[in-house]
This record gives C-alpha cells, sequence and structure tokens, in this order.
C-alpha cells in the first residue's frame, strides 16, 4: 500500500461510507416511525371498536336492569347511584366479558343489570385492517382474531408505557389502551401486522453506493499508487475530482431518501385511510362522518349532489372535499386534497344509498422536515470535511521532490 493511497482512503473515501451509513440509519428510523403510527392507529381502531361495543352492551344492561336485593346503602356504588349517576362497570370470567351497570329509577329503587359483550366485531375488524389482533382484560387474553399476537397473559415485565399510558409494546407489537403504571391495563388492544416492515433504501441502491465507493478506491489506487512509483504527484484537478465522486454520490443518495419518503409517507396515509373506511364499512357506521371520526380518527365528510352535507370539520373550509370526484362503485378513490388542516390524503368510498364518504388526514409535514434536519446535518459535515480535503489538496505540492542517485 502506498502513503497517499491509504490517505485517500481515510480522508475520502471512508467519510463517505460513514456518511452513507448514518444516512441509511436515519431513513430506517423514519421508516419505522411511519410503521409505528400505522400500527397506533389501527390498535386506537379496534379499541373505539371495543368502546362502540361497551356502549352497546351497557344500554342493553340498563333497559334490562331489576330491583337489587337487600342493596348496601354504605356502597360507594349505591350512593353514587342514589345521587343520579349511572355506574357501569365489567367482569371477565371463563372467557366471557360482561358490562355490569348499578342505577337508581325515579323510585329510588336500586337497580343492577348485566350484558354480555359479543366478540365478534374482532374479527370484522381484524379482516378489515389485516391485523392480528387480541384484546386483553386485566392483562388477560380474552378474546382475538383467529390468528392471535402475543402471549395469553400481559406480564408487568413485558410492558413498556409510552405517550403517557396510551400507548405500550410488547414484543415487537403494539397495545393501545389506558396502561396503569403499576398493573396490566383494564383493557387493551394487541395488534401485529402481517406485512414486512418497509425497507427505507432499497438493496439495489445501497448495491450501487457500494459500487460507486469501490469505483472510488480503485480509481485513487491507480491515479496515486501508480504515479508515486513513476516519481512524480497526480494532478491537483484530477485529485479533486476524483474526491467529488463519493461526494456526490452520497448527495444523491441524501436527496433519493428525501423523495422517497415523501411518497412513502403518501402511502402510509392513504393505506391508513384505507383501513379506516374497511373498519367502518364493517361495523356499517361509514354513512356517519360522526361515527367514522370515532372509530379510526380520521375526520370525515360526506359529500353528495357537489356539495358536503355533514363534516367533522369545525372550521370552514371544506370547499376542496365537494369537488372530488365520486369513487367508482365497490371501489375507493384515493388522492390529495387541501382541507383546513393543510394538505391532505384522502379515500373516498361509494354509498349504497347516494353520496360519498371522504375521510382525511394531513401529510406529516413536520416529520419529514425533521427528516430533512437530520440528513442535512450528515450532508452538511461530509461536505465542509470534503471542502478541507480539497483545500489540502490544491494547496499540497505539485510536483515530487527529484530523487537522488546513488
Amino acid at each position: 500500500m502506498k502513503r497517499p493511497f491509504l490517505s485517500f482512503l481515510v480522508l475520502v473515501v471512508a467519510p463517505s461510507a460513514v456518511a452513507i451509513i448514518l444516512a441509511v440509519a436515519v431513513a430506517g428510523a423514519a421508516w419505522a416511525d411511519l410503521d409505528r403510527t400505522s400500527h397506533g392507529r389501527v390498535a386506537a381502531m379496534v379499541l373505539a371498536a371495543l368502546d362502540q361495543e361497551l356502549a352497546r352492551s351497557a344500554a342493553e344492561a340498563v333497559q334490562g336492569a331489576l330491583p337489587a336485593p337487600d342493596p348496601d346503602p354504605q356502597d360507594p356504588a349505591v350512593r353514587r347511584a342514589l345521587s343520579g349517576d349511572t355506574i357501569t362497570g365489567y367482569r371477565a370470567s371463563a372467557g366471557a366479558l360482561e358490562v355490569v351497570v348499578v342505577l337508581a329509577g325515579m323510585d329510588s329503587v336500586i337497580r343492577t343489570g348485566t350484558a354480555p359483550v359479543q366478540s365478534t366485531f374482532v374479527d370484522r375488524v381484524s379482516r378489515a385492517t389485516g391485523y392480528a389482533t387480541s384484546i386483553y382484560v386485566r392483562g388477560t387474553r380474552w378474546t382475538g382474531s383467529a390468528r392471535t399476537p402475543g402471549p395469553e397473559r400481559l406480564g408487568q415485565d413485558t410492558l413498556l408505557m409510552l405517550d403517557g399510558g396510551g400507548l405500550a409494546v410488547y414484543g415487537g407489537f403494539l397495545s393501545a389502551g389506558p396502561a396503569p403504571a403499576a398493573s396490566p391495563p383494564p383493557l387493551a388492544v394487541l395488534v401485529a401486522s402481517s406485512r414486512p416492515p418497509q425497507q427505507a433504501v432499497a438493496r439495489p441502491v445501497l448495491l450501487v453506493m457500494g459500487l460507486l465507493l469501490l469505483f472510488s478506491a480503485l480509481a485513487g489506487w491507480i491515479l496515486l499508487a501508480r504515479r508515486e512509483d513513476a516519481g512524480d504527484v497526480a494532478p491537483r484537478t484530477s485529485m479533486v475530482l476524483l474526491a467529488m465522486v463519493p461526494t456526490l454520490a452520497t448527495a444523491g443518495l441524501l436527496s433519493h431518501i428525501d423523495r422517497s419518503y415523501a411518497d412513502a409517507a403518501w402511502r402510509a396515509a392513504s393505506r391508513d385511510l384505507t383501513r379506516g373506511l374497511a373498519v367502518a364499512s364493517a361495523l356499517d357506521a361509514v354513512g356517519s362522518p360522526r361515527v367514522v371520526r370515532i372509530l379510526t380518527g380520521f375526520h370525515a365528510a360526506r359529500v353528495s349532489g357537489g356539495g358536503v352535507e355533514s363534516s367533522t370539520f369545525d372550521v370552514d373550509g371544506t370547499a376542496g372535499l365537494a369537488t372530488l370526484p365520486a369513487p367508482p362503485p365497490s371501489f375507493t378513490s384515493a388522492g390529495r386534497v387541501d382541507t383546513p388542516e393543510g394538505p391532505s390524503a384522502y379515500v373516498g368510498l361509494r354509498l349504497r344509498e347516494g353520496g360519498f364518504t371522504v375521510v382525511t388526514t394531513p401529510y406529516p409535514a413536520g416529520a419529514r422536515t425533521g427528516l430533512r434536519q437530520r440528513l442535512g446535518l450528515v450532508g452538511g459535515l461530509l461536505l465542509l470535511w470534503m471542502l478541507g480535503v480539497a483545500g489540502m489538496i490544491l494547496a499540497g505540492p505539485s510536483r515530487a521532490p527529484p530523487r537522488l542517485s546513488s
């Protein structure tokens, strides 16, 4: 190995390789965040569907409530019921889940009622989202889809609290639900996607980057090592141009990651919206924007006759939704539209009774800005380093000192 060539490897090729590795790591984290967002949305949809089922069972329990035999007047639930509240709880036993209500009638007689919670909605929601689903009651699995993720019981040592208890991660799966820090969550939903994680940078792109670095190293060997054997120094211009090859290749990778993330973010948003409409359709709620909003967390609007009949947006600015083309029968339409939340992705579904429902979610501009800042930091540091290397090359000797003959 010749000393100029080793300097070229250390000062030019190695920094570019490090920058590429950092850029791929930054991209991987950004793509993983897109996956986590999708997992969280699906888990929230299942929780919302569970909440709807609990509310339905509670209504049945109230209708079928009967006078309680010998209620204890010192019982806190009885006291609250006498003050006008309706106490709602649940109990699980032998794989069954029941809603229990305690209330007082106009005659101040304490009544109690129970109603079972049906689990058939779990399979419907699981088919709509494509996620395997399990529901846990106080840490023990109550029911699940045909393919149930996770263990039979959520141990506290495997429960990781995130976002103030709103989300918990277990064994690579994502669970959403109210999760007290000292015990398993009273009710939790565990979902697992059958799709492999998104790949931030495709393998062919990584292969091209590796070949470019290899080309730079071989060109450096030819340009530097051979000339040193001949007692000469490579022209400064050639050395600077050679040093630009890995730098420009890395800059191209950074730009590719930025553009790819924009496309991936739009695709992820459209995919999540499609899942949301599928959940609303599976639960026969797609015609009501308010219920769609509750179930999916996405803003929704019902469009008919060139106008917006109803919408979950609190402010004006839904004119763009009214101009959207109607989806084809039995299929969804997707695209981009301006909403009061800004540039958003939308998915529309035609209704049997006429018109169509549209759900929207804003583009994650903040996430892309953060990605750009991190990529810009990587590129900026590499550029500053390469400018310093170029300065060293231009300030160096243009010809090797003559050799002394013996």
